[in-house]
């Protein structure tokens, strides 16, 4: 498929302040960036160094990363059973084309499902077929303009988690491509969650996404921002008509939650990180929940650069508990030490200026009663907690604070509306070289510090700039994955979905130097 469009950018989203290189010192840094919530980051407009060889302690150390990735077959499947890849065979082949012109070559959507969930009944079924039309393939897009050349090639995978051999657990992640035409690509990863309900959350979100940016390519050009948050209230009004078709519209309270046949609350929702390539040059990234985005690169040293682009809704965020305070919602940000014979503990508390901070109190408690770590990057399991006292109900409890679905806690302080921010791919070209961006489910990035699945995802294309290439290393990274995070969690592993692109920048400035 080759599709073209005359012009270019009239408009562009705004430039994020700080792109810089975050440092892994065993601490979790400061998200800097600038998104719709007003949130800034610094203003040195670099990507810096950073070190990456914290001590670890003996025997807790994770396992080394691989050399590379396991070689994938002609199907596209890496070398361990249960990894699906995306992937066409071959780059596309295309050139450059006249001012504004964009060409695509898409592989068929068809490997980031689990494919034995279509035969699942009613309104499931209905969801499978949906989320099948919407999987992630693999492919290629060439944009050229004034300001010069972006090309990129992009695949995805998902594996189940642990062995990949449990027929009883089911896969709630789902990912997505758009390709608008005109030089703009939409990608999305989404991670369900809800026993009952998590997987046709997450996949009638995703469908809703598709559908929307394509029926709307003209709002995503011109005010990309206004237009993320717009496709987020589209998904989170498709998973509530998805849940209404299988329990039935006589099953919705006063406030738009559903109640299942024990009069308690539904539960069901996604998280959803959107990242938008605009006019062939411009990245906007749009989240909610804790499914992270990374741009990264070789720096001029040799080290790894990147930039986080989406935003961590998690109870471990001030920003989040102020947005929850100034709401005067009920949920309470609490440690996941689950036990509900335990009082809660509150993760903050008001510091001497009113500000939000980590309560040291709470911190010793948790030391106290051996509350462990959920990532390796040292975050604890946290929560967003409904008491029976505030919603007249069971405890209620959601490892986010935004989310699609999950209407009860809509209610309660959650809210589906997504955090954006933006960039221009062409300011990046000074800064990096061999430049990806990431997407991936928690279930990829709470085992990894970030820079060694970002050198392990750049070194494995470095040398072949194709489709081919961006699949096997894409699917080497889940299965790296999948394997770590099997020896910590043994079948009680996360789902890990991921989308790897891969850029080649050639900015039309002095010696059009290019970030391949």
């Amino acid at each position: 498929e080759e599709e073209s469009e005359e012009g270019e950018s009239e408009e562009e989203a705004e430039e994020v302040d700080g792109m810089e290189m975050e440092e892994e010192e065993g601490e979790e840094d400061v998200d800097d960036r600038e998104d719709a919530t007003g949130d800034e980051g610094s203003d040195d407009g670099e990507f810096d160094s950073g070190d990456d060889a914290a001590a670890e302690e003996e025997g807790d150390a994770p396992p080394s990363v691989p050399p590379s990735p396991p070689a994938a077959d002609s199907e596209g499947e890496g070398a361990t059973a249960g990894v699906r890849v995306a992937e066409q065979a071959g780059a596309a082949e295309v050139g450059p084309g006249s001012e504004g012109a964009e060409a695509t070559r898409s592989a068929p959507a068809d490997a980031t499902l689990d494919a034995a969930a279509a035969a699942s009944p009613g309104v499931e079924s209905a969801a499978v077929a949906a989320a099948e039309a919407v999987a992630c393939g693999g492919g290629s897009s060439l944009w050229t303009g004034d300001d010069g050349l972006v090309s990129c090639r992009y695949a995805s995978a998902t594996h189940v988690g642990g062995s990949g051999h449990d027929a009883a657990k089911e896969n709630q992640d789902a990912t997505f491509v758009a390709s608008c035409g005109g030089g703009t690509l939409v990608w999305g990863v989404l991670d369900g969650h809800g026993p009952e309900n998590g997987r046709i959350a997450s996949w009638a979100g995703a469908a809703a996404l598709k559908e929307y940016f394509l029926g709307n390519v003209a709002a995503l050009e011109e005010e990309p921002e206004e237009a993320m948050t717009s496709a987020f209230k589209a998904a989170h009004d498709g998973i509530g008509a998805a849940l209404r078709a299988k329990y039935g519209p006589g099953n919705s309270a006063e406030d738009g939650y559903l109640l299942g046949a024990d009069g308690e609350p539904i539960d069901g929702g996604t998280t959803a990180t959107v990242a938008a390539l605009v006019r062939g040059h411009v990245l906007v990234v749009a989240n909610v929940g804790d499914s992270d985005a990374l741009l990264g690169g070789f720096l001029p040293d040799g080290a790894i650069g990147f930039e986080q682009l989406s935003t961590d809704h998690t109870p471990t965020s001030p920003e989040e508990v102020a947005r929850l305070d100034e709401a005067m919602a009920a949920a309470r940000c609490v440690y996941d030490t689950g036990c509900e014979e335990e009082e809660p503990i509150d993760v903050f508390r008001r510091g001497a200026g009113g500000e939000w901070e980590l309560d040291p109190d709470s911190l010793a408690r948790v030391d106290e009663i051996g509350l462990g770590f959920k990532t390796v990057r040292e975050d604890r399991p946290t929560t967003m907690m409904l008491m029976p006292s505030e919603t007249g109900f069971p405890q209620q409890s959601l490892a986010v604070t935004r989310a699609l679905g999950d209407h009860f806690f809509q209610q309660h302080g959650a809210t589906w509306e997504p955090s954006v921010a933006s960039l221009d791919l062409f300011d990046v070209a000074g800064q990096l070289e061999q430049v990806v961006l990431l997407l991936g489910s928690d279930g990829l990035w709470d085992v990894w510090d970030y820079t060694d699945v970002l050198d392990f995802a750049i070194s494995a294309v470095s040398d072949a700039q194709t489709e081919a290439a961006v699949a096997r290393s894409v699917g080497g990274v889940v299965e790296a994955t999948r394997e770590r995070s099997q020896e910590y969690f043994g079948e009680a592993a996360d789902n890990i979905a991921a989308i790897l692109v891969s850029f080649d920048i050639t900015p039309t400035s002095s010696g059009r130097r290019s970030t391949r």
